[in-house]
């Protein structure tokens, strides 16, 4: 088996965008990954390593909504739940949602834009899509 299915996820906001991070402690699919030293020899692990063995319980998968409606993994908003043992895990949830707030303020920057001031509404209509969506602007038009 290559692949495992995960349900359920949290979702953690970030700067108005969502994060989710799924969990598993499936050894099988652990042992596939990057993450199967922390159940190795100790004695091949640094400090910090062995630190992290002693805590190891769950692979955490991490992923976000960007800017243009997209998630960053592909899969946030597909649904599917199917993940690979070269997906992007963290062996901490604190990790993983440092990772994808990163992520997530590269793509801001990338784009040049950040969320408008917080006393004007949040939301907007669109009237291509017909939903509401949330009001952004470029950097260089603030004033």
């Amino acid at each position: 088996m290559n692949e495992i299915e995960i349900k359920n996820h949290k979702i953690h906001e970030y700067k108005g965008l969502k994060i989710g991070i799924w969990k598993t402690a499936n050894q099988a699919f652990i042992r596939r990954s990057w993450a199967d030293i922390y159940f190795g020899d100790r004695k091949y692990l640094s400090d910090r390593g062995k630190k992290i063995q002693k805590s190891f319980k769950y692979l955490y998968l991490w992923d976000c909504s960007l800017p243009d409606g997209n998630s960053y993994n592909h899969k946030f908003g597909e649904g599917d739940g199917i993940f690979y043992p070269t997906d992007f895990f963290e062996v901490t949830e604190s990790k993983a949602i440092a990772k994808a707030q990163n992520r997530i303020d590269l793509e801001l920057e990338k784009v040049g834009m950040e969320l408008v001031d917080p006393c004007l509404p949040t939301h907007i209509y669109d009237r291509e899509t017909g939903q509401v969506t949330l009001r952004w602007c470029l950097l260089e038009d603030k004033f």
